[in-house]
C-alpha cells in the first residue's frame, strides 16, 4: 500500500461559466484530498 502523500487534484476550466458547478459542487462535498483549481484549459477543439 502506496502511503505517499498524493498530488493534487489538477481541474483546469473556464472559471467563469456555469458548467464548472458540477465540478466547483464535487471539490466542496465530496473529494477529500488536495485541489489546484485554475483558470485555462483548451479553447477551441
Amino acid at each position: 500500500m502506496n502511503t505517499s502523500p498524493a498530488e493534487p487534484l489538477r481541474i483546469y476550466g473556464n472559471l467563469s461559466l456555469v458548467e464548472m458547478a458540477p465540478v466547483l459542487l464535487a471539490i466542496e462535498r465530496y473529494y477529500d484530498g488536495p485541489v489546484h483549481l485554475a483558470h485555462g484549459g483548451v479553447m477551441a477543439l
